[in-house]
């Protein structure tokens, strides 16, 4: 008995040392904060208020997670957001029907469609990434890497600094638990007979 108490004390003290937490990668700046209000406030058009869905912002957080702006970069992604709200909000399209941002670019006339993708392209230079379009996709990777960051319908994933240690050795700690448990019951099962 005392040395399963010495084994139990040795996995509570493991399970406290190696406590699994997740830490957000980098962190936004006040400047960087900007960029990420803009595009949360979405764009009115019609009088209907449409806004970035939340898997597209975690996208656009992460990457400022991830890489430092300055201020003049900041500026100018803000001063190309500005002119994207300001094209799609003088648009003349019915919105009567429409009821997500997806469905309202759709329906946008093209030329609307060209002056936001100049708009974007100025948006991925200062940023160093490269958008491409398809027939109904977009894909935005880095200049240096050519890694894709972005990819339309990819499942995103908030960034986090965790690993799975702790999870396998709790599921270690839960047998070993089980089994003392199952042991302890056949004696008890045995010392009544």
């Amino acid at each position: 008995m005392k040395q399963l108490l010495i084994l139990l004390s040795i996995l509570v003290g493991l399970t406290a040392g190696f406590s699994q937490t997740a830490n957000a990668d980098g962190a936004v700046t006040a400047e960087e904060q900007q960029i990420i209000d803009k595009l949360s406030s979405g764009v009115t058009v019609g009088g209907k208020t449409y806004y970035l869905d939340g898997g597209n912002l975690t996208k656009a957080i992460n990457y400022l997670k991830e890489n430092d702006l300055t201020t003049a970069e900041v500026n100018e992604v803000l001063s190309d957001i500005d002119n994207i709200v300001a094209t799609i909000a003088a648009s003349d399209v019915d919105v009567s029907d429409i009821s997500s941002l997806e469905e309202l670019a759709k329906a946008l006339p093209k030329n609307v469609i060209e002056s936001i993708k100049a708009s974007l392209s100025d948006i991925g230079n200062v940023l160093g990434l490269v958008i491409t379009y398809g027939k109904s996709e977009i894909s935005i990777s880095e200049k240096k890497s050519g890694a894709t960051i972005y990819s339309a319908g990819e499942k995103v994933v908030k960034n986090t600094d965790s690993n799975s240690i702790m999870s396998l050795l709790m599921l270690a700690a839960l047998f070993f638990f089980a089994l003392v448990a199952y042991i302890i019951g056949k004696k008890q099962n045995y010392a009544n007979i």
